[in-house]
């Protein structure tokens, strides 16, 4: 995450300041306009209860366009806040802390008392975050060395880009396996030519799951595909006929945030393979 990079520094630092200071009435506004603004303002207030890397999290994925009042149903909003605080303390990308120390220097959040003590809570939880990280590194590091060091043929492990565009493991060593030499791989392979065939046949018999699925609604795929932080490639696919599902022969794959597709499996219905 810390290597990470903010992609949209200019919506992160708007959807701060909306938050802090929401939007401001103006002699001209009508009563529609103001009726907007304050129901904006009551979204950042609600978004204000955050904690820090929740609100850093919605400042981050969504454009003010997309959650301000009239703009998001209230339904999905609520939703969103109640799902968009993450697991774990999160260290930011060090773009997120330099523009929240300047825009507290900057009007109008110069004076916000309750905006530096958001910061303030931000930098703690970083702190938090980075001490955890550095926890969990030693206590890797210890039980490596309680447990001694692998030999080559415990830690071995060869991975190969096959030619129908998968990886492909040949899985770690044993200490128990006989000691690779010339002869002993001549051995070896004249054994295993009879069972080539046989050897064939068990492999890809099985499928092979990659992860959970989850159908979606239209409303909530809809609205996967309008936040731009959170979406990174969007790919179509016409399947050839023998390959068609039904009559389905179309289909889109859009490559999202982990937090986003956290967001969406919640809100989907498994499908089970």
């Amino acid at each position: 995450m810390t290597n990470a990079k903010l992609e949209d520094r200019v919506i992160f630092g708007r959807n701060i300041v909306y938050f802090f200071n929401g939007q401001r009435d103006s002699v001209v506004d009508s009563d529609a306009t103001k009726t907007r603004k304050q129901l904006t303002r009551e979204r950042c207030e609600r978004i204000c209860t955050l904690s820090p890397d929740g609100l850093i999290s919605w400042a981050v994925a969504f454009k003010p366009t997309i959650w301000t009042a009239n703009l998001l149903s209230k339904e999905t909003f609520d939703y969103l806040l109640d799902h968009i605080e993450p697991d774990n303390d999160h260290v930011w990308p060090a773009d997120i802390y330099h523009i929240l120390s300047g825009l507290g220097a900057e009007e109008p959040l110069r004076e916000s008392y309750k905006y530096h003590e958001f910061v303030k809570a931000a930098e703690d939880d970083k702190k938090r975050a980075q001490s955890t990280n550095q926890s969990s590194k030693r206590r890797r590091i210890s039980a490596a060395s309680e447990g001694g060091l692998l030999s080559p043929s415990q830690t071995r492990e060869s991975v190969a880009w096959n030619t129908d565009g998968h990886y492909t493991s040949s899985g770690i060593r044993s200490p128990h396996e006989v000691t690779e030499t010339p002869a002993n791989n001549q051995i070896a392979s004249d054994k295993a030519e009879p069972s080539q065939a046989s050897a064939k046949e068990m492999t890809n018999t099985k499928p092979v799951k990659y992860g959970d699925v989850y159908a979606l609604n239209i409303e909530d795929a809809r609205y996967a595909l309008s936040s731009d932080q959170n979406v990174s490639d969007i790919w179509l696919t016409n399947p050839k006929a023998p390959h068609r599902i039904g009559q389905k022969s179309s289909f889109l794959t859009a490559w999202i945030s982990e937090g986003l597709g956290e967001m969406l499996s919640k809100r989907g219905q498994q499908v089970h393979y």
